[in-house]
């Protein structure tokens, strides 16, 4: 397993910066790995979807579950590939002076030939987790481009 941490402040009010990133349909906007994202309806608990990640010039489909949701503060979602990536990650948005600071957690379970890689894919996970919190937080303090 590989286990990810990660968190970043933002100069824009929490309750703004969840609502951006608890927005399904806009994910595609600020993480640079998701091509599209759509679900059967907003972010609430048990809310299905696909999300369609770009990485290396592969389009990957992954099918993810919201598990749970506290409106403003959190969710926490699993994904999985179909085969060789299980995932399960957390996002939290706590206010701090004036602005926010958001934590990502992740554990990744690699399967299959994947499993060999698990060192390797440990640290592109987590340069890839600190670029998507990067341009989080570009997106909320500086706005649609």
């Amino acid at each position: 397993m590989v286990h990810v941490r990660e968190s970043i402040a933002i100069g824009r009010p929490a309750a703004e910066v969840f609502a951006l990133a608890s927005d399904i349909g806009a994910w595609a906007e600020w993480d640079p790995a998701i091509a599209e994202a759509h679900a059967d309806g907003p972010m609430a608990a048990g809310r299905r979807g696909v999300q369609v990640r770009t990485q290396g010039g592969r389009r990957t489909r992954f099918d993810f579950e919201i598990l749970e949701y506290e409106p403003g503060r959190r969710y926490l979602m699993q994904a999985a590939d179909g085969g060789t990536l299980r995932v399960r990650a957390e996002l939290r948005v706590v206010p701090q002076d004036g602005g926010a600071r958001v934590e990502y957690v992740g554990d990744f379970r690699p399967g299959g030939w994947l499993r060999l890689t698990a060192p390797l894919l440990g640290r592109l996970i987590g340069a890839g987790a600190r670029g998507t919190l990067r341009a989080l937080k570009r997106r909320c303090e500086e706005g649609p481009a």
